[in-house]
């Protein structure tokens, strides 16, 4: 079955299930990121820069000061912040919390919180117009 059999994007609190596990009349459950999804040009420039390489940097930079300044006991999601996740012509960057390559269901969504705090600022004029939270959800690989 092709990856169009699952949908492109759900709410972050409808797990998909882990990444190759077979779902009766839909296949081989694909890579879903649980993510933040802005243009560049929404973002400010972190203190590495303003390019994707930067911004992954400032990112996980800052999301593993949050995890030492309050650690847990369990072990988190790696943080990531990819671009063209969906295929070619996607002009997007992602700051990625999860991903379904560990059980979507160990996933506490209070771990989460890491990450949110570690996002980047938005740049002045989206600030207002753009809802973070409406960007908020898993993504569907689309394309290998």
């Amino acid at each position: 079955m092709p990856r169009s059999a699952f949908a492109e994007t759900l709410p972050p609190t409808e797990r998909p299930p882990r990444r190759g596990a077979i779902e009766p009349g839909k296949g081989k459950t694909p890579l879903y990121i649980l993510a933040w999804r802005f243009a560049p040009l929404d973002l400010l420039p972190g203190p590495s820069g303003g390019n994707p390489i930067d911004f992954h940097d400032d990112f996980v930079h800052h999301w593993a000061d949050n995890v030492r300044a309050k650690p847990v006991e369990h072990m988190l999601q790696r943080p990531a912040v990819l671009v063209f996740f969906t295929g070619a012509g996607d002009n997007y960057v992602y700051f990625v919390a999860a991903s379904n390559n560990e059980d979507p269901a160990k996933l506490d969504l209070s771990d989460i919180e890491y990450a949110r705090a570690a996002l980047p600022k938005l740049a002045p004029y989206a600030v207002g117009e753009l809802d973070v939270e409406a960007e908020f959800k898993w993504y569907r690989r689309v394309k290998n």
